[in-house]
């Protein structure tokens, strides 16, 4: 039996922490985005929102992305709710696309 050992520099396997989707910085840059929010279910305690957002750079060489987001959020009787967010964004320069997923439990007093 073999033991296999990847040096921790390894780019395979280096974990990556996840950004936003879009960035933030607003120098040289233009953008847009668009959402739709729904209300549902028993007492209007379900919703959903699905957005969609792009972003260009004005000026050097142009990078361009694009992002999608989807989240559903269900009140749990009095105090408790849950939450699902979801985000995929184009690749960019050197790396691939992007996307994560994020669950959420909270509690309101």
């Amino acid at each position: 039996m073999a033991l296999s050992v990847r040096p921790a520099s390894s780019s395979r396997h280096r974990t990556r922490r996840l950004r936003a989707a879009l960035g933030s910085t607003a120098t040289n840059s233009v953008g847009s985005a668009l959402g739709y929010q729904i209300f549902f279910g028993n007492l209007y305690r379900k919703q959903l929102i699905l957005e969609i957002g792009a972003q260009s750079e004005t000026v050097g060489p142009t990078q361009k992305a694009i992002a999608a987001g989807i989240q559903y959020q269900q009140a749990f009787g009095q105090n408790w709710s849950g939450s699902s967010r979801s985000h995929r964004r184009s690749p960019q320069e050197g790396e691939g696309p992007l996307h994560g997923l994020r669950t959420e439990l909270d509690f309101s007093f």
